[in-house]
């Protein structure tokens, strides 16, 4: 290769990278003014480097699909796992016991959550109790139920994502600056957030 070939090659490489940066900083400033806050942080956090990050229990303890999936996926296990501990008599009636599940969701599309972390692990932990009347089937209460979210913030090669404002990214552009020394892989815990809503906490009936 020539000298020249070469000089084009690394002018080349130099001006993808400034402009993967300035499209990062244009991403993490646009998401702010968007309200896409957790994800302006951390790709702000991916960007700077700045290592392991907890997200505040604000940011989704709140958000109806994660609720939904609390009710409709984590709830039958725990349903499922009392019973299961009555028939091996590990629980008994007015025992109690702690339990724990989880699994993953993805953030609704467009959402700030989707943005932030796209497919994220869900963990439920919770007490419950087994109540025995004097008539009728038992009651399975449950005493606390607290869950958290968690993550890697990595990226996908070949995958893309269309930014509103910025237009498509790709992982691959992001790789490339990090491989450069621009941004930093870490992981993400979050707050643990108690959950109160009746319609997932509230008492179930074990008929069987």
């Amino acid at each position: 290769m020539s000298r020249g070939s070469s000089n084009a090659s690394t002018s080349n490489s130099a001006a993808n990278l400034a402009s993967g940066l300035a499209k990062v900083d244009k991403m993490i400033n646009g998401g702010r003014k968007l309200g896409y806050t957790e994800a302006a942080i951390n790709l702000e956090n991916w960007r700077d480097a700045k290592g392991d990050r907890i997200m505040p229990a604000a940011s989704f303890q709140n958000e109806s699909f994660l609720l939904k999936h609390l009710k409709n996926n984590h709830r039958p296990q725990f349903i499922k796992g009392a019973k299961k501990r009555l028939a091996s008599k590990a629980l008994l009636p007015g025992g109690t016991t702690e339990m724990q599940w989880e699994d993953s969701v993805n953030g609704p599309p467009l959402s700030d959550l989707w943005f932030a972390l796209g497919g994220f692990t869900v963990r439920s932990r919770v007490m419950v109790q087994v109540l025995s009347p004097s008539s009728g089937p038992l009651i399975l209460r449950f005493q606390y139920w607290r869950f958290d979210i968690s993550d890697v913030y990595d990226w996908d090669a070949g995958k893309s994502t269309y930014i509103p404002g910025v237009g498509n990214v790709t992982d691959d552009e992001m790789l490339a600056l990090e491989n450069a020394g621009h941004g930093k892989v870490f992981n993400i815990t979050s707050e643990v957030a108690t959950v109160v809503d009746r319609e997932i906490t509230g008492d179930e009936v074990l008929d069987g």
